[in-house]
């Protein structure tokens, strides 16, 4: 009551005074106290966490990579896009910046870093194999050519399936995403063959060349592994969730059980939750004795003693009880 009476109310109640700094009437009429409502935990703020999480790591190292790539290329002579492969370097500097920086990010925003990576990346590949491997062809060199055409190939299903295992989404969206993906190269060699006669003759003659579309494998490939990532993912998230409480973090075990972090949804009260799953160590009547010394342990109010919140049992007969989370120093850390 004592905080109640200065900080939470003066935060709350809504100035009365006019632009002239004197007292307005107070209007009854409208409401003076603002009540923050929470809301459950949504599986796509887990989505957005795990994304910037994922986004940034892959950004550098397709930036670190890439930049070798660059380093390694310029020292061999080769200029093949060059200004474009610097622009890309730039652009995914600028992204990994964004994403490292501590301003919240929502997940459509991270959708759209996530297009604009692998945009260009995709981009750069796609420009590098269309002018090396007519390049290659203008010097008939049938061999670079068919080995160039593999070489992208092969990199064309690491991206598909880092984007399919790495990025969370569902299989939709990956399947909306990966097939068009991995039918571009076939497109890009399509066009460049009806353009170009020497290429087309020197593809055709060719005995090397596989009847599988791996692009297309890796994109099927991808697109399943997605779905079981995803549903993993959701079952997990669903798993935390103990009716009002969500499972933060592990802060011990013990002979019965297991004490976690966690936190009420709606209140958004930080509190330790201990679960005892029942198994070959528990029994029915440990597991009612200490229910019983829980009720009783609930009613005490006194200082000295662990305020109980909540208790309950889940489906499976998982037994919990929520508790007051007391911040501190084990005993063990203490001792040391």
């Amino acid at each position: 009551m004592k905080d109640m009476q200065h900080g939470d109310i003066d935060r709350t109640i809504i100035s009365s005074h006019g632009p002239s700094g004197g007292s307005a009437s107070l209007d009854v009429s409208q409401p003076n106290v603002a009540f923050i409502v929470g809301g459950r935990p949504r599986f796509g703020e887990e989505t957005a966490e795990l994304l910037r999480g994922r986004l940034t790591a892959l950004t550098l190292v397709l930036t670190v990579t890439l930049s070798a790539a660059f380093v390694g290329n310029s020292l061999q002579g080769t200029t093949t896009a060059l200004w474009f492969r610097i622009a890309t370097l730039v652009v995914l500097s600028g992204c990994l910046i964004r994403l490292r920086s501590g301003r919240c990010l929502r997940l459509r925003h991270l959708r759209l870093i996530e297009l604009i990576v692998f945009g260009f990346v995709v981009a750069q590949v796609s420009l590098m194999f269309g002018v090396r491997i007519v390049e290659l062809a203008g010097e008939h060199d049938v061999t670079s050519v068919v080995g160039i055409k593999y070489l992208y190939h092969a990199a064309w299903c690491v991206l598909i399936l880092i984007y399919g295992i790495f990025m969370p989404n569902t299989w939709r969206r990956g399947a909306a995403i990966m097939l068009p993906l991995a039918c571009l190269p076939y497109l890009i060699l399509a066009w460049q063959q009806w353009w170009f006669p020497d290429l087309a003759a020197i593809l055709g003659d060719s005995k090397s060349l596989s009847a599988i579309p791996l692009p297309v494998v890796a994109a099927v490939v991808g697109v399943y592994g997605t779905h079981i990532i995803n549903s993993a993912r959701r079952e997990a998230f669903k798993a935390r969730q103990f009716g009002q409480y969500r499972l933060l973090e592990k802060l011990g075990s013990g002979g019965m059980g297991e004490v976690y972090k966690a936190e009420h949804v709606l209140l958004k009260r930080p509190c330790a939750m201990k679960l005892i799953k029942p198994g070959s160590h528990t029994n029915v009547k440990a597991i009612t004795n200490f229910e019983k010394e829980v009720k009783a342990t609930s009613k005490l109010t006194h200082w000295n003693t662990i305020e109980i919140y909540d208790y309950g049992h889940t489906e499976d007969g998982t037994f919990y009880y929520v508790m007051e989370l007391l911040p501190g120093l084990s005993l063990e850390e203490l001792v040391a």
